[in-house]
């Protein structure tokens, strides 16, 4: 970043960073930068009924899945008009959306920037997202540090979305770290003793919980 700054960064000043890893499918005799970024199917000699799908991403998921259905002669079982999680909506989506927002502050009580925020990113699904807050109304506080994001989210990551960690949640489901990773160290604590009362975890799996997600979201040592 300083190469292209006319005042220089210090480390100090960043907040948050990330790097990504993608997978590709291994061509001999090429360098990485020259291997293809379409996605192949490899079955293994020997072994029966197993494919494994090299390379692909989120875009291309679904006809990803429609090949290797067709590939494997599956039939009837196309997935081209089944909206995803969240899109069973009607009508334009900012309608949907200030109807919805209108309805989350009406019935759970919540925020407006809230409410709207909710609705944008569950979607048709947003109800399901705020309905525990009428039997544990703690589930409506902000998580610590974050802007507009509820305790109620990180419970519906773990009854709907299969998250298992408290990074699971943070690095996997919110979205929240690449856009304000440093925010997530006051919310830590309050992330991991969700978990910890939906898995009934110790007190020292909490704090073993609370130090990977630390862990999980520090600022990498600086290179040199």
């Amino acid at each position: 970043v300083n190469r292209v700054l006319r005042e220089p960064m210090g480390r100090d000043q960043v907040r948050g960073v990330f790097t990504g890893l993608r997978a590709l499918a291994l061509e001999p005799g090429r360098s990485p930068s020259e291997n293809t970024r379409e996605y192949r199917f490899h079955r293994e000699p020997g072994v029966t009924n197993f494919v494994s799908v090299c390379g692909g991403k989120l875009t291309t998921a679904r006809a990803l899945a429609e090949k290797l259905l067709n590939e494997l002669n599956v039939r009837g079982l196309s997935s081209r008009g089944l909206p995803l999680p969240g899109g069973r909506i009607q009508g334009p989506w900012e309608a949907f959306v200030a109807v919805a927002s209108e309805e989350a502050i009406e019935d759970f009580r919540v925020p407006r920037d809230v409410a709207e925020r909710v609705a944008r990113t569950y979607g048709s699904c947003w109800r399901e997202v705020l309905e525990p807050i009428l039997e544990r109304p703690a589930l409506a506080e902000l998580l610590p540090g974050t802007p507009a994001l509820l305790a109620a989210e990180v419970d519906f990551a773990i009854r709907h979305e299969m998250a298992l960690t408290a990074e699971d949640f943070l690095l996997r489901r919110s979205g929240r770290n690449w856009l304000a990773a440093y925010t997530w160290h006051e919310a830590a604590p309050a992330i991991t003793e969700i978990f910890g009362q939906a898995f009934g975890w110790s007190a020292e799996q909490r704090g073993g919980a609370l130090e990977a997600l630390r862990h999980a979201t520090a600022l990498p040592p600086q290179s040199r």
